[in-house]
């Protein structure tokens, strides 16, 4: 049991990543801009920071890929990665300012609590594949489908948290 939920966790986050990379990459300018109303201190340094997040997405979602030492080590790094940006939204929203979200792509959603609750599950993800990994026996390949599917589908309700239970999909808690 240990191994399916380290994998599932394992899945959810590399599922994540390669989804908040690619949004992020077809959205560029958009995404820039988000990153720039969220650390408006950082002023054109921004742009190279737009740049930083989306390496650091693409490296840790190829490690994750790469086997169980690497993936160990990227769950790590995605974890102070995920408290990084939570600290970034939670400040924002403490300041009352209004921000649009790139973090998927282009979007008119302003950022909420709701992200920060998104962010908490791939906190919380991180975590218990770095508690349950080493000591998990790798779980049989037949059973590779299924986790795969339950990693997909909490990915899907992950990425719409704020369509579904916020007030008109602004996503207000």
């Amino acid at each position: 049991m240990t191994a399916y939920l380290a994998e599932v966790c394992r899945l959810y986050v590399l599922f994540i990543l390669v989804l908040a990379f690619t949004g992020k990459a077809l959205s560029w300018r958009a995404f820039r801009r988000g990153l720039g109303e969220l650390l408006p201190t950082w002023g054109p340094l921004a742009q190279l920071g737009a740049v930083a997040v989306m390496a650091a997405e693409a490296l840790l979602a190829a490690l994750l890929m790469a086997g169980q030492e690497p993936a160990y080590g990227a769950a790590a790094a995605a974890l102070s990665l995920f408290l990084a940006f939570s600290a970034v939204v939670a400040k924002a929203l403490i300041d009352k300012r209004e921000v649009r979200c790139s973090c998927f792509g282009a979007s008119g959603h302003v950022i909420s609590r709701w992200d920060l609750l998104r962010n908490g599950l791939l906190i919380a993800a991180c975590a218990a594949y770095l508690a349950l990994a080493p000591q998990a026996v790798s779980p049989p390949q037949d059973h590779g489908p299924p986790m795969v599917a339950f990693a997909g589908l909490a990915t899907l309700i992950t990425l719409q948290l704020g369509r579904m239970f916020g007030p008109r999909g602004r996503g207000s808690l």
